[in-house]
């Protein structure tokens, strides 16, 4: 794909330089030579790298970045986010990732970048028929992950969630990070390690863990993923009910859209 789009991006260029206006009378530069393109030349240019990548990743052949091996770990993660435990969904999430090779890690960490920006409605229309958001996660969806033994709607949830909280997933958990900088201190300081660690603790007060607050809120999670994933509804719709739902429940609307939680609205 890199020859065929180097060749493609070439061909462009040759065609926005032919059709370039004729310097102005003044003598200075025009738009097009300050920039090197024009608007409608920039947006060819992205258009092709978009199809480029979209026909690379959604390939039948690739394996997605995700092992299918580890499926469990993804469909615990998405009971966490059904719940409404986003906190340790992220962090289970953090510590997956931080489970694969680095190049894997590196090339989803750019892959996700460059779906998070394809997919703002404020932005290029990749796609003529459906909103940028739906037309980028049938694009790379397939290549994030993909497995017969999990659920369909469940993959959308995870990869809503990642897209969501692209700057986050790829960090070092913070109860880990602490846990590990605990222990730094108490050998620097000549302690004994803890090597039980705040297991037995974690059991006892996840027993309490639920309440009715939770619950409520896993209402809602439920219900805005259900409103935002709907593609029976048009995308007018969809928007007016996200607004709605938005000021009712602002706090939910921006944990589960996470950074562009603006560009829905």
């Amino acid at each position: 794909p890199v020859v065929e789009l180097s060749r493609e991006l070439h061909f462009c260029f040759l065609q926005e330089k032919e059709s370039c206006d004729p310097e102005p009378a003044g003598g200075g530069p025009s738009s097009a030579e300050q920039t090197g393109l024009s608007q409608s030349g920039s947006v060819r240019c992205k258009l092709l790298l978009y199809e480029t990548l979209s026909k690379h990743y959604s390939s039948t052949n690739r394996p997605p970045l995700l092992p299918r091996p580890m499926a469990d770990v993804y469909t615990a993660i998405s009971d966490l986010l059904v719940n409404a435990k986003l906190d340790k969904a992220l962090e289970a999430l953090q510590l997956c990732l931080k489970l694969l090779p680095r190049s894997s890690r590196e090339e989803m960490r750019r892959l996700l970048m460059f779906m998070s920006l394809a997919a703002d409605p404020q932005g290029i229309k990749v796609d003529k028929e459906v909103e940028n958001r739906l037309a980028v996660k049938k694009s790379f969806s397939r290549a994030i992950l993909h497995s017969k033994t999990f659920p369909k709607e469940r993959e959308d949830l995870l990869l809503v969630f990642m897209l969501s909280n692209v700057g986050e997933i790829f960090k070092i958990p913070g109860s880990l990070h602490k846990r590990v900088s605990e222990k730094l201190a108490d050998l620097a300081e000549g302690e004994q390690p803890d090597v039980t660690g705040p297991a037995l603790s974690h059991r006892a007060s996840s027993r309490t863990d639920v309440d009715s607050s939770k619950n409520t809120n896993q209402e809602l999670w439920a219900l805005l993923n259900s409103i935002h994933l709907d593609t029976k509804r048009s995308a007018k719709e969809r928007k007016r009910l996200l607004r709605r739902f938005y000021g009712a429940h602002p706090g939910i609307f921006n944990q589960y859209f996470g950074d562009s939680a603006a560009t829905q609205l």
